[in-house]
């Protein structure tokens, strides 16, 4: 509330659940609303994202093409719907190919650097069965990375992994990160025309805008040599 009395041209939203109290603020706010990285199911309020479901699928595809077939998920918050997006992408697209993701092999993170790491000891503990992993965001990739090299096992010989976003730490480390770069400036540089374009009072389209994925192949992942099962 403190932002809509500062007279501000609009607000750009992003990333909040399903159940957020912020939501709230758009029926009570008269002025220019766009949601980014994730979409609501109301047309009236226009939004700017990445196609989180072609993410998950384009994750599987490039695992499966470098020859996996028993794969595990460290997801974000499952009351965000993005990420209930890209886990069906990524489960549709393994079950649909031969493969196979089992429940037991689907750990729930906060997009935080530790639940990557508790992602990656709740995996090994649980002797789930995989050789490839989906990260939903750099941050815990990077904790699951630390976490399975700190208990001898591989990356990617024994593991491959894939993130997502292509944050800028992806490529510093070693080995440097597989991921899914999402178009985030992209998103913001189209919210702020929409907002814009609101403000000018032009009639929108098009509410609704989604942008794709994009693959960024590093070191973290190879055709399975290795097995984690211990």
């Amino acid at each position: 509330m403190n932002l809509i009395r500062r007279n501000i041209d609009g607000i750009i939203f992003s990333r909040v659940s399903d159940n957020s109290q912020a939501l709230k603020l758009i029926d009570r706010a008269n002025i220019p609303i766009v949601i980014i990285d994730r979409s609501l199911e109301r047309e009236d309020i226009p939004s700017v994202v990445m196609d989180n479901y072609g993410a998950g699928v384009m994750a599987a595809e490039h695992l499966l093409a470098l020859g996996h077939r028993r794969f595990a998920c460290i997801t974000g918050p499952m009351d965000i719907s993005i990420n209930r997006d890209r886990l069906r992408g990524f489960r549709e697209a393994i079950l649909g190919s031969g493969g196979n993701l089992d429940d037991k092999c689907v750990f729930e993170g906060n997009f935080k650097f530790d639940s990557g790491s508790r992602g990656a000891d709740y995996l090994v503990d649980t002797r789930a069965d995989f050789t490839a992993v989906w990260v939903q965001n750099d941050y815990m990739a990077i904790g699951a990375m630390n976490r399975f090299i700190a208990r001898g096992i591989s990356i990617p010989s024994d593991v491959s992994l894939i993130g997502l976003d292509n944050i800028e730490h992806s490529w510093m480390i070693q080995p440097a990160l597989t991921t899914i770069a999402q178009p985030f400036q992209k998103m913001c540089q189209i919210a702020v025309d929409i907002i814009m374009r609101m403000n000018s009072k032009e009639e929108i389209d098009e509410t609704r805008v989604v942008l794709a994925p994009e693959l960024v192949i590093r070191g973290t992942t190879t055709s399975p040599v290795g097995d984690v099962r211990r």
